[in-house]
């Protein structure tokens, strides 16, 4: 009995399924970093790519939820801000990768 009130404590009792630190970060700082960096993909082309394009629409996506959480659920929105960040993120990586594959197609044509 002792065992199992002591796992319950361990699972429910330490503060949730959420890390203490995510919240350390205020919303509108990653709402900002979340911003750039769907910018930043929107920039390089990410809507040219289709895979990147899903990425961005996901940032985009959970961009807007988490702004319309501030104020009300914080810790989400400072969670969905750091999905967001990341889906932009990726958008990004997959739309440069994109351009230096068509980039060095088109130098392997022009040598032949």
């Amino acid at each position: 009995m002792k065992r199992l009130a002591l796992l319950a404590t361990l699972a429910f009792g330490c503060g949730g399924s959420r890390p203490a630190h995510i919240d350390t970060v205020p919303s509108a700082e990653r709402f900002a970093a979340a911003q750039a960096a769907v910018r930043a993909a929107e920039e390089v082309g990410a809507k040219n790519n289709p895979k990147a394009e899903l990425y961005l629409r996901y940032a985009t996506e959970q961009l807007a939820t988490a702004k319309s959480l501030m104020g009300q659920d914080d810790g989400r929105a400072s969670l969905l801000f750091l999905r967001a960040t990341a889906d932009a993120e990726v958008a990004l990586a997959l739309a440069r990768a994109s351009q230096a594959q068509a980039e060095a197609d088109r130098a392997k044509a022009g040598g032949k």
